[in-house]
């Protein structure tokens, strides 16, 4: 795996520019539920009704609980040494801790409390340095816990899978899907019907069709282009042509196929 050249921030940048571009900027993703009402936000994950904050960081994130006021007195930062966190904290020898480097917040288990996806795209799985795993954090009444589950991946060395993240409802279907980006090539987007054991919808992976013009992906921007249900997916990265970087951006349409 290459390590990304582009810094976060100019990532942030980059994802701003283009989410701005997409109709009706930014999602905002409430999903039906079966057997609860849906979180009403998809980033309250204490089903208060009000929308919580999470923030990330490299080892760590940070989550503040919001009140009528806004932000609240109540925050917590999480480790992979916290209480029901899954991996191993610093687990990554020389390619660092990115634990919490990246977030995204639905309610993907349809509970009527929202979660969140951590990306850790250096950690060492089954053996594999810098394989990278993302960690779905549940939702409670007393928020975000001890409770956490694995996203199941097929490890690969340097693969650095969990290099971004991004929520929406991408077949159109009503239930929260989650998109995770590599640090090669592929965006692998996991449909809904995510459980607390570990399992999903169907997961299909994503490269760019043209192998001349390979995109490394640096960003993912979820937003409306199309008038459809779907939320489609911007990926942003950079690519190599005759030994030089080139910026780029890639279109994942939603829809039954994405």
């Amino acid at each position: 795996m290459r390590r990304m050249l582009t810094s976060r921030n100019t990532r942030l940048v980059l994802a701003t520019a283009v989410a701005v571009s997409l109709t009706g900027g930014l999602l905002t993703l409430s999903t039906g539920a079966a057997s609860a009402a849906p979180a009403r936000h998809a980033d309250d994950f204490n089903g208060d009704g009000y929308r919580d904050y999470a923030v990330p960081g490299y080892g760590e994130f940070t989550v503040t609980y919001g009140t009528a006021a806004g932000p609240g007195n109540k925050t917590r930062t999480f480790t992979q040494n916290s209480a029901g966190v899954p991996g191993k904290a610093g687990d990554a020898g020389s390619l660092g801790d990115d634990f919490g480097d990246d977030l995204a917040a639905a309610d993907l288990n349809r509970d009527g409390y929202a979660d969140l996806a951590v990306a850790d795209r250096s950690e060492k799985v089954s053996g594999k340095a810098g394989a990278g795993a993302v960690t779905i954090m549940w939702g409670a009444k007393s928020g975000l816990g001890t409770k956490a589950t694995p996203l199941p991946v097929k490890a690969k060395y340097l693969r650095g899978f969990g290099n971004e993240l991004e929520a929406g409802d991408f077949d159109g279907d009503g239930r929260a899907d989650l998109a995770v980006a590599d640090g090669i090539d592929t965006v692998s987007v996991y449909r809904g019907g995510f459980t607390r054991a570990g399992r999903t919808g169907k997961v299909t992976r994503h490269t760019r069709s043209n192998h001349s013009r390979t995109l490394e992906p640096t960003g993912l921007v979820a937003g409306k282009v199309t008038k459809d249900k779907a939320t489609d997916l911007y990926v942003l990265g950079q690519g190599y042509r005759k030994d030089r970087m080139t910026q780029d951006a890639w279109l994942l349409r939603g829809g039954r196929t994405v």
